[in-house]
């Protein structure tokens, strides 16, 4: 019986400590912090302890080292309400402005500005305008705060003339409730950084291309075929057109003058005269035509080399190849009509 007494005792100890050390207390009502910039462990925990968010600073300390997580701690304003653990608390830090102060963004693969503008306008951030001054044309002009975006490597290759429509990865992100254009656009660049590994990088420049070639084929395979598993194929088709001199005439390239999203252009759109209508100029067009996602620029730096020389999609959503022009009008005739 006195065995079984202490250790009913030391259970209930031990208890006792975990609760005092690591348990948190009831919120009444939410309570909002604020972690300065530059504190350190030990100042966030008494920040937490003055507004009861923890039960003891000990504790919070012990964990944060456990979890290796005291250089990821990070500043911002934080709302906490509910019932939350210990732990909770530390990662909700260690994410930045944690979930309570953030809403969610996703931005479609194969969006260009003008999808991405309209959409963040609808979020409450910004306006088409304003984007387009920050990540269009535009800001080739003499503006201060497009030059945040020099510092990204991958935007050396490309005109000084051109935006940075095609680099805007498309993707769901986490952003600060109050988050401006300039947040948003640097989260996409960061992304796209962070998605073109080094690798990518060396085996684009070992096939003597740009990475600005990369994104411009990407977005064009992008737009072209739904399918994962029909990019690198369209890709090699592509490229072998350009490496024969032969015209891309792809749809998408004057779909994007034109705005519209047509599967099969008109006499009249055959005729505009524009660099980007890849009927009547040879090359790729003169800048991306939308943000590619991970797949299409994959199957740009890893193109699939086939015979085919054509292909087109089908009705019925899927996509026909043609060794020949013969072949390339038989699935014409089969498959458009």
């Amino acid at each position: 019986m006195k065995s079984l007494f202490k250790f009913a005792l030391i259970a209930g100890l031990g208890y006792g400590i975990y609760v005092v050390m690591f348990g948190t207390p009831d919120l009444k009502a939410p309570a909002q912090v604020e972690i300065p910039k530059g504190a350190g462990v030990s100042q966030i925990a008494d920040t937490l302890k003055a507004a009861d968010l923890i039960r003891s600073k000990f504790g919070f300390e012990t964990l944060v080292w456990l979890k290796r997580a005291s250089t990821k701690l990070q500043a911002g304003e934080y709302k906490f309400e509910g019932d939350l653990s210990l732990s909770d608390i530390v990662k909700v830090l260690t994410r930045g402005l944690g979930a309570f102060n953030e809403k969610e963004l996703t931005i479609v693969e194969g969006w260009g500005i003008d999808d991405i503008g309209t959409y963040l306008k609808a979020q409450g951030i910004g306006t088409k305008g304003e984007l387009f001054q920050l990540a269009g044309k535009e800001c080739k002009i003499q503006n201060e705060k497009c030059k945040i975006w020099e510092g990204f490597d991958f935007l050396k290759d490309k005109p000084a003339e051109v935006g940075i429509e095609g680099y805007m990865f498309p993707d769901t992100y986490r952003v600060a409730k109050d988050a401006k254009l300039e947040d948003v656009i640097q989260k996409m660049l960061e992304n796209f950084d962070a998605k073109l590994t080094p690798e990518m990088r060396a085996d684009i420049t070992l096939q003597g291309k740009t990475i600005f070639d990369v994104v411009r084929m990407a977005s064009i395979v992008e737009k072209e075929v739904p399918h994962e598993e029909d990019r690198p194929v369209i890709a090699g088709i592509l490229w072998k057109r350009l490496d024969v001199g032969m015209a891309l005439q792809v749809d998408s390239t004057l779909n994007y003058v034109t705005g519209g999203k047509n599967a099969a252009l008109t006499n009249d759109e055959l005729k505009i005269d524009s660099k980007y209508n890849t009927y009547k100029y040879r090359g790729l067009p003169p800048t991306p035509i939308g943000n590619p996602g991970l797949s299409a620029l994959r199957a740009a730096i890893y193109p699939k080399h086939t015979a085919y020389w054509y292909f087109l999609s089908g009705k019925d959503g899927k996509t026909y190849y043609g060794k020949t022009l013969d072949e390339h009008n038989e699935n014409k005739a089969r498959y458009l009509r």
